[in-house]
């Protein structure tokens, strides 16, 4: 099964970045609550805003660990908001 290996390989590469002290921006934790189909093409490539995400969550994190400068930027929340995956309501 292909998500299984995923995530294993997915639990060595952040037990390695730990081990070692690197930054990782951890994409998979990222998207995991998002709504993926919406977000992709086909199975291996995204839409545009899919990068866009990719590149937004890359910034935010070296920017909170202060490894690059630059002002929150408001175009991540807008993508997250609009590409979580929550339950539908019950009305």
């Amino acid at each position: 099964d292909a998500a299984a290996m995923l995530a294993r390989l997915n639990a060595v590469l952040r037990d390695y970045a730990v081990s070692r002290g690197l930054v990782l921006v951890d994409l998979a934790a990222a998207f995991e609550p998002l709504n993926r189909p919406r977000l992709m093409r086909d199975f291996a490539h995204m839409h545009d805003e899919g990068y866009e995400l990719i590149a937004e969550i890359i910034f935010d994190h070296l920017r909170r660990r202060v490894l690059v400068e630059g002002m929150e930027s408001s175009r991540l929340a807008a993508l997250r908001k609009k590409y979580w995956d929550r339950p539908a309501s019950k009305h």
